[in-house]
């Protein structure tokens, strides 16, 4: 009975671009992408700050933080996003897509505990299957 309730209840994912990047068609090609398979989306946009995403994902009680990354700000705002859902005792796991992104910088954001890195020629069924996996420890907790 527990999984039908699980599987009746969408996901929810925050979606959101920090800092000044203003790249935000791949935000909202995601989030579409998302939302016609069946998941809830609250979209931040572009221009958004690390406090106002958390804030927004608590609010909406998210069960994954996306974030899109087209400009190198993301090295100075993900481990702040992190830092402060860990000092705020939010176990919200957090992807991070974008076009720029290198093998490197998917291995130092998985480091810093991104839970999921989706570089250009990611496919919408990787995506998808990740943040089912990602989100269904919260979900179970709910219970």
């Amino acid at each position: 009975m527990a999984e039908g309730k699980i599987k009746e209840e969408k996901i929810r994912v925050v979606m959101s671009i920090l800092g000044l990047d203003q790249h935000d068609l791949a935000l909202r090609f995601v989030s579409y992408l998302l939302r016609d398979a069946g998941m809830e989306i609250v979209y931040l946009g572009c221009l958004q700050t690390v406090e106002a995403t958390v804030n927004a994902a608590a609010q909406e009680d998210a069960d994954v933080i996306g974030l899109s990354c087209h400009s190198w700000e993301y090295i100075h705002y993900i481990p702040q996003l992190l830092a402060l859902l860990r000092d705020r005792k939010l176990d919200i796991p957090v992807i991070v897509g974008g076009g720029i992104l290198t093998e490197q910088d998917e291995a130092q954001l998985k480091e810093m505990g991104v839970s999921g890195v989706f570089r250009g020629g990611a496919t919408a069924e990787e995506i998808i299957k990740h943040i089912e996996q990602a989100a269904e420890p919260k979900r179970l907790a709910r219970e």
